[in-house]
């Protein structure tokens, strides 16, 4: 005999199993191995001010006037520490849908009272029907919740084209090309110009310590007066395996100190890959990219040295998370929905700190 659950409990239900979800995930960090891209946006979460769908940002630029020295009654200056640039960035709004059907429920042994009346008191499920029935749902839920932020990590991959109501990502941060604009500014502006190198070797005498090296050069010397200076350089699996072969092509191994302690330009161990200290984060997102859009140069041979304090997940009205709805039940349908929501605005406020580079085949 099936087990009857009015529409409201349902609903309630779904909300309760999801809080759950939500809240013993908050304290589990995602797969930075998996998806290293999402796991660097989720630090970089602010909550940002929007005009008309429209979020406005200064570009994020050391002020190179000098410190005044004065003595006595000297006349002391004041400048405004505002660069005459400013970006326009758009806000997006982020859903995934998710339906429960009621003839799939059915066949658990609930059936959904879809006629009960919203002043109707309900009949309170008992402890092993709700616990069987919370089960179903963690079920369901859990999946649902990974679909968003794998399909998400994507969305802050790519650079929007795909999709217009889908926000821009990385790939429109730190482009291919100097071309174009980015946040309402032309790219011929240096200032809004990553470094690129696109075409490093890895024989003998090969280009890619150069590369890096003017790479990291580059970011360091532009992202001065950031709080932290913290970077991430995150690559794809070729960019790995030819940043291997490059360091065995040009004996560039490990060189011990005297009193044992690694001096290092590159460690090649069981714990992976650094430059410069850095660790080389190896993100499989890449390889889906490539099997999806076979770009002309691969996601799998590039590899982006990004600065962490030029980036910001925007996020608005207080929700720093995406937030769960579930909607009354629709009278034509015979299901129970619910809804994932987020409203962004991702951005890089100082484009000309960060890096791209790749490998040739």
């Amino acid at each position: 005999m099936a087990v009857t659950v009015p529409a409201q409990v349902f609903q309630e239900l779904v909300l309760s199993v999801d809080k759950g979800i939500y809240n013993r995930g908050k304290s589990v960090k995602l797969d930075r191995k998996a998806m290293p891209l999402l796991d660097f946006w989720m630090g970089r979460k602010k909550e940002v001010n929007a005009s008309q769908g429209v979020v406005r940002v200064n570009l994020q630029v050391s002020d190179s006037t000098p410190n005044q020295g004065w003595t006595q009654q000297d006349v002391l200056a004041f400048n405004q520490n505002f660069p005459a640039l400013g970006f326009e960035f758009g806000i997006y709004n982020i859903h995934r849908g998710l339906i429960f059907v009621h003839d799939d429920l059915m066949n658990e042994g609930y059936e959904i009272d879809f006629n009960d009346a919203s002043d109707k008191v309900a009949t309170p499920l008992s402890v092993s029907e709700s616990t069987r029935l919370r089960n179903i749902l963690a079920d369901k839920l859990d999946n649902y919740r990974d679909a968003f932020n794998v399909a998400l990590d994507q969305n802050l991959t790519l650079d929007g084209t795909q999709d217009a109501k889908l926000p821009i990502g990385l790939d429109a941060m730190v482009p291919l090309a100097n071309t174009g604009t980015y946040g309402g500014l032309s790219r011929t502006d240096p200032r809004i110009q990553p470094f690129q190198s696109l075409a490093m070797t890895y024989g003998a005498g090969g280009t890619a310590r150069s590369a890096m090296n003017t790479a990291v050069y580059q970011a360091k010397l532009n992202s001065r007066g950031s709080k932290r200076g913290k970077y991430r350089f995150i690559v794809g699996r070729g960019f790995a395996d030819r940043y291997s072969t490059y360091a065995t092509n040009n004996q560039w191994q490990v060189h011990t100190m005297a009193t044992g302690t690694p001096d290092l330009d590159i460690s090649i161990s069981d714990s992976g890959l650094q430059y410069l200290g850095v660790p080389l984060e190896i993100n499989p997102t890449f390889d889906l990219l490539d099997a999806a859009f076979a770009p002309a140069i691969p996601w799998n041979r590039r590899g982006y040295f990004l600065c962490e304090d030029t980036f910001v997940l925007g996020t608005s009205n207080g929700k720093s998370e995406p937030r769960m709805s579930v909607p009354p039940d629709p009278a034509e349908v015979r299901v129970t929905r619910c809804s994932l929501d987020w409203r962004l605005s991702p951005f890089c406020t100082n484009p000309n700190a960060n890096a791209v580079l790749a490998f040739v085949a």
